[in-house]
Parts: C-alpha cells; sequence; structure tokens
C-alpha cells in the first residue's frame, strides 16, 4: 500500500505546471449575409496568425435569405448551436463560450483566455482511412495537477464536443465572399456533445466519417465536394454550468499537411506486483509496450493506457518525447494498474495508445491479458472486519468509502479506506451508529458506550 501512494505522489510532482490553452473561436455567418463577408475576412487574418493556438468552427444560419448550402447541409446541427448561444445576428463570435460584441474584439478575447489558465491539458489524436472515410478520434484529457496540489481542483461537468470542418471552400457567394474555412460540416456525435463529469483522467475514442455527398447532392453551381485533404477534427470540453465557459479545445487536420506517418505498437506485456502470471485483488500492475516508427520522426510522442473494466489508474500516461525514423521504443517506465482488494479480478483487456502531439496522429493496440499474456486471475475474499476500541474504528478487507450515520440517518464521519484503515469517533456522543461500506451497500451497526 505504501508503495502505490508513493508512486501517485511521483506523478502528481512529476507534471506539475501550467497546462497549454488552445481558444475555441465560434463564428455564425451566412453567405447571403452582406456584412458577413468583411467578418469571415477579418477572422480568416486572425486564424493565420493564430492556427497553432486557436480553434476555429463557423457555422451558418438561415437568413437574412434562404440558400445558403453550408446552412442546407446541416440545419439542424447549425440551428442547435444558434439557439445554444441565443444568436439572433450575423456576423457573431463567440470566443471560448462568451459571446463578443463584434468580430473585431476576438483578439482582445483571445489574448485575454490565454492568459487565463486552463483546468485541463486537452489532447486530440486522428487515426483515418482514406478508402472507407471513416476515422476515429482520441480523447486524452488531464486534470492539472497543480491546480489539485493546491486543493482548486473539483470535477468540472460538461460536454465535449467532436467537430468536423473543412477549410478552401470554393463557392461564389451572393455576398461575394468566394473562398469559405472552417465551415462546420458534422459534430459527432450529435450537436450536443457527449455528456462528461471530469473528475480524473480521461481517455475516449469516438468515431466520425466524411460524408462526400453533403454538398454534392445540393447541385449548387460552383461548389466542390468535401475533400478530406482540406478537413480538420476540432475538440472541446464546455462547461454545463452557465456561462458555458470552454475550458481547453484542440484541432488538426484529419491528414496531417507535411510528413509520412507509418507507426504501430508491436508488443504489449504485463508484470504484476505479485506473480507476473498471476493478476489478484491489491496487485499493482505494470505496463509495457514496444513501439517501431517506420515513418517520419515522431516529435511528441505519449504512451496512454485504457483497460476494461477500468480499474483504479496510478499512471495512465507518460511521455516518450522524440521517436526516430527506424528506431524501436519500449517503455521503461511503467504505465502502471493498481486492483483495489476488494474488487473482483475476472478478466483484464488492456489497450495501449501511442499518440503523437505534433502530427495528431495515433495508433493503439489491445490485448486480452487472459488470452495474449497468459494470465490468470485470482480472487481471494477477504471479509470485512469492523473493530471498535477505545471509540476508534479499525476496518480491514475493504478498500473505499466508508460513512458513519447517526440513528437519526445523518452522516457525522467518512473516510477513504485502502485495504486497512481507521476512523475516529472519539468526538461523538454515545449510542447507536451505521456504517455503510459504499463499494459494496453492506451496512452494519455499532454502538459507542
Amino acid at each position: 500500500m505504501k508503495k502505490y501512494i508513493v508512486i501517485m505522489l511521483t506523478i502528481l510532482f512529476s507534471i506539475s505546471f501550467a497546462a497549454p490553452r488552445k481558444v475555441l473561436g465560434e463564428m455564425f455567418t451566412s453567405t447571403t449575409c452582406g456584412p458577413c463577408r468583411q467578418g469571415n475576412i477579418y477572422v480568416d487574418g486572425v486564424v493565420a496568425t493564430h492556427w497553432e493556438t486557436l480553434s476555429m468552427i463557423r457555422y451558418h444560419v438561415w437568413w437574412p435569405s434562404e440558400g445558403d448550402p453550408f446552412y442546407d447541409s446541416n440545419p439542424s446541427q447549425n440551428r442547435s448551436r444558434v439557439q445554444y448561444y441565443h444568436i439572433n445576428a450575423v456576423p457573431s463570435v463567440v470566443v471560448d463560450g462568451e459571446k463578443l460584441d463584434g468580430y473585431n474584439f476576438i483578439t482582445v478575447k483571445y489574448d485575454e483566455r490565454m492568459d487565463t489558465p486552463s483546468p485541463i491539458y486537452f489532447y486530440l489524436y486522428i487515426n483515418y482511412d482514406r478508402e472507407t472515410r471513416e476515422g476515429t478520434a482520441l480523447f486524452h484529457i488531464v486534470p492539472d495537477t497543480e491546480m489539485a496540489l493546491m486543493n482548486q481542483w473539483e470535477p468540472i461537468t460538461g460536454y465535449l464536443h467532436l467537430v468536423l470542418v473543412e477549410d478552401s471552400i470554393q463557392y461564389n457567394a451572393p455576398n461575394g465572399l468566394t473562398m469559405h474555412h472552417q465551415t462546420m460540416k458534422e459534430m459527432f456525435p450529435n450537436a450536443g456533445g457527449k455528456y462528461l463529469v471530469l473528475g480524473s483522467e480521461y481517455v475516449e475514442e469516438r468515431p466520425f466519417n466524411i460524408d462526400t455527398a453533403w454538398i454534392d447532392t445540393l447541385n449548387v453551381p460552383n461548389v466542390i465536394p468535401c475533400n478530406d485533404e482540406m478537413c480538420q477534427l476540432v475538440g472541446f470540453f464546455q462547461e454545463m454550468a452557465l456561462p458555458h465557459e470552454v475550458h481547453n479545445s484542440d484541432h488538426y487536420y484529419v491528414i496531417p499537411k507535411t510528413g509520412e506517418y507509418d507507426f504501430e505498437i508491436t508488443e504489449i506485456s504485463q508484470i504484476s506486483s505479485g506473480n507476473w502470471r498471476t493478476i489478484e485483488p491489491g496487485d499493482t500492475v505494470y505496463i509495457y509496450a514496444e513501439v517501431k516508427n517506420n515513418g517520419d520522426d515522431l516529435e511528441d510522442a505519449e504512451l496512454i493506457l485504457k483497460t476494461e473494466p477500468e480499474y483504479e489508474y496510478v499512471k495512465r500516461s507518460i511521455d516518450v518525447g522524440e521517436i526516430k525514423k527506424g528506431k524501436t521504443y519500449k517503455n521503461e517506465e511503467p504505465l502502471i494498474i493498481y486492483i483495489p482488494e476488494d474488487e473482483t479480478v475476472d478478466s483484464l483487456s488492456i489497450t495501449v495508445y501511442l499518440g503523437d502531439r505534433n502530427s495528431h496522429q495515433f495508433v493503439s493496440s489491445t490485448v486480452d491479458a487472459r488470452e495474449h499474456l497468459g494470465i490468470k486471475f485470482v480472487n481471494r475474499v477477504t471479509p470485512i472486519k469492523v473493530q471498535s476500541s477505545d471509540r476508534m474504528l479499525t476496518i480491514s478487507g475493504y478498500s473505499g468509502k466508508v460513512l458513519i450515520y447517526d440513528a437519526l440517518g445523518r452522516e457525522i464521519k467518512h473516510a477513504d479506506i485502502r485495504g486497512e484503515g481507521t476512523v475516529d469517533l472519539r468526538g461523538v456522543s454515545p449510542g447507536i451508529y451505521l456504517i455503510r461500506f459504499s463499494k459494496t451497500n453492506k451496512t452494519e451497526k455499532i454502538i459507542i458506550f
């Protein structure tokens, strides 16, 4: 147990620096709106100047006149974001969830947001197949541990969004604009995003596709069909509560503009703290991955771990750094899973991702520990024991939250137990109390004299 605590503290101090931010800009426009022409040209310049740290999405509306092909190609999702922000005039710009007084204030708000620390590290990776035009986005979100150490981190409730946008669409619009950028094509899985309570490091795969027919079927003259080479994915996490702050974002082209990337995970291996061929409750499991890079240099890679079922991650990701072309890498510093002593271990599916922050590409490999690694699982059922002495409760055989209630059902104490621990009840009055073990929903009665 002491080993587990030491490892956790090491992780917290090893990455305690400010999370880099990418600001999210959302523009509402129409090809039938005269003033939108100048507004889009202005925003084009801002995006070109701040490409690395500004994610941009442009939604099209159904006024002042009908016939905007970019609204017509996805009216429900465009309309949903319009209604979300209560947009009633175009051009309008929203930066990190705040509606601006005019599009020309975008740089001022951008600078303000760049100076505001983000509570999360936010990374978006892409794996795309040009033949099927289908792909997978990988989110990796890490709470800022500096804030956590200062007790400033609390779980955030919000929505995790994935948006496909397209650049450089040639269309002679009624307002005179001929080139259209960051045009929203589709939001996955929908315009509402995915609800998420972000309380710890988070990993998610989300599918997407690029539909070639989204403009073709409209038979609009001078509009080039969807070009996957010009498509970007934009991801962002937006606070549920008002004012709907966007805490961070990321974006990149589905197909990298430069470089030939060809890398793979060739092997996954595992060692447990007990017997390397046996995993049982209370074990710490160490995961290693071998990576072969056959393409251009990977400049800023990381390894990310996900398991099914999800046990407790002591170290879910590690920075790899650079992997040169033709080189093989194997992590000396393991990815680590801790399995609580009261958990049942019947199976363990291990997925390891390698993501490159420069190209935003990722690969993954999944193995079943029983079949691929020859691991057997042993469950040793340890009864929960509660002993009371001098109003000190000693609890053993349990890992999780313990809650103490009085006879009226009021919570008077709570504690987190890992295998064994004590609860101090010296300040409570004599009487009958209930102990509830949250992991098992088991309740025991004790009498304090």
